[in-house]
């Protein structure tokens, strides 16, 4: 039991470091706890640690799950005695990364029915879908905390990007920033340090070893690497899976419905996105897709050679996905990146191109066109670099925007 105690008391001395992301008080009102998933680093342990600096309350009962002194210790009743006896008051109990602990659903189920204040975080998507809805139902709230934004990447960078700055000489500082944004993108601690692309390979063998080969207990991990490079090399392009995996079983035998399995995989350990055709039929949305990287930082470590407007639109999903928005692509004669869709209705429609010349000129803004005059709509968008112009054509209005202006737009 004192082992116990001086484990509560070390996490309670552990002081908030980081940047806040916006925790609303208004989801302490809830009756249920609140679930916090996402990409293992993305800074889900230190939104914990707001929510405790928001609250501050008198003591706390904080149990990582990746401490080997913790994870043994399968009752989680020992631990509460424990603070009962150091503090006399019932705790606020913190869960990070729950997943690792056996049953734990159980645990916080029960938690929640005894009336206690229950944070978890958790590294799996199976939290946020069928195991929350087989065993929290109606007892959870989630939040999904992704890699930095631009804005929180300006911000821990102390860049101003203010209308000021937006038209003032730091533009620079916001455009320098930009670029490596697009090249190593948000994960807190590679923002903060030189050796990016040494931590991002770490984190990327974390996901693929933990979260994938050992969690999901796969064997072809060569078909995996595989997979996760034709992802790559398909960034920006929609892909049948029948032909995917015909492309990789002229490597290594592979089954159809491992390919099927395998993307699940990556999208369930927050990986990839997936995203669908809007107007296809629902056989042809489950086998047509289109994939994108959690973090364009995976991206520069994985590939030889990115294009850049690759590299763009993956950040623009990325961060349409921030802002949670439902995305989908558009392909008919044309193609047109992204589709969005805001409570329940279908709000704008963005192309995404590095630059517009001469060569692509027509067929991207064709492609926006399409998808306008399919949905009826009158305006769009199409996000450069650098290149910017309001174009009047066939009775649309198509805003040209750089991409880092917009991602500072709300």
């Amino acid at each position: 039991m004192e082992k116990i105690k001086q484990i509560i008391k070390e996490y309670e001395e552990i002081p908030f470091e980081g940047l806040k992301r916006g925790y609303d008080k208004e989801l302490y009102r809830l009756d249920s706890a609140l679930t916090i998933i996402g990409p293992r680093r993305a800074g889900k342990t230190t939104y914990l640690r707001e929510i405790i600096t928001t609250l501050q309350p008198d003591h706390f009962l904080f149990l990582n799950f990746e401490d080997e002194r913790i994870l043994p210790i399968d009752d989680i009743d020992l631990f509460i005695e424990a603070f009962y006896e150091l503090y006399h008051q019932k705790p606020h109990i913190f869960m990070d990364e729950v997943q690792n602990a056996e049953n734990w659903h159980l645990k916080v189920r029960r938690l929640i029915d005894q009336q206690y204040k229950v944070f978890v975080t958790g590294s799996n998507a199976n939290l946020l879908s069928s195991e929350i809805a087989t065993h929290l139902a109606g007892r959870t709230f989630t939040k999904r905390i992704l890699p930095f934004t631009f804005q929180e990447f300006l911000k821990l960078k102390q860049i101003p990007y203010n209308q000021d700055a937006i038209y003032g000489k730091e533009r620079f500082l916001i455009k320098e920033g930009f670029r490596e944004f697009l090249i190593y993108g948000g994960f807190p601690e590679v923002v903060k340090i030189k050796l990016k692309k040494d931590l991002l390979r770490q984190y990327f063998d974390i996901v693929f070893y933990k979260d994938l080969i050992v969690r999901y207990n796969i064997r072809q991990e060569m078909a995996l690497r595989l997979l996760i490079q034709k992802l790559i090399e398909n960034i920006g392009k929609n892909y049948n899976v029948t032909n995917l995996k015909n492309r990789i079983s002229q490597i290594l035998q592979i089954s159809k419905q491992t390919v099927f399995d395998y993307l699940r995989f990556l999208e369930e350990s927050f990986f990839v996105v997936h995203i669908q055709n809007y107007q296809k039929s629902f056989l042809q949305r489950e086998t047509e897709r289109k994939t994108y990287i959690i973090d364009n930082g995976f991206l520069n470590i994985l590939s030889l050679e990115v294009e850049q407007t690759r590299l763009l639109e993956n950040l623009v999903l990325l961060e349409l996905l921030k802002r949670g928005k439902k995305i989908f692509y558009f392909k008919m004669k044309y193609a047109c990146d992204f589709i969005i869709k805001t409570d329940q209705k279908i709000t704008d429609v963005v192309q995404v191109c590095w630059e517009l010349t001469d060569m692509n000129r027509d067929r991207e803004i064709n492609g926006l066109i399409e998808a306008l005059n399919f949905l009826e709509l009158s305006r769009g968008l199409i996000l450069t670099n650098s290149q910017e112009e309001t174009l009047e054509l066939d009775r649309k209005t198509i805003e040209v925007k750089p991409a880092w202006k917009w991602l500072l737009e709300i």
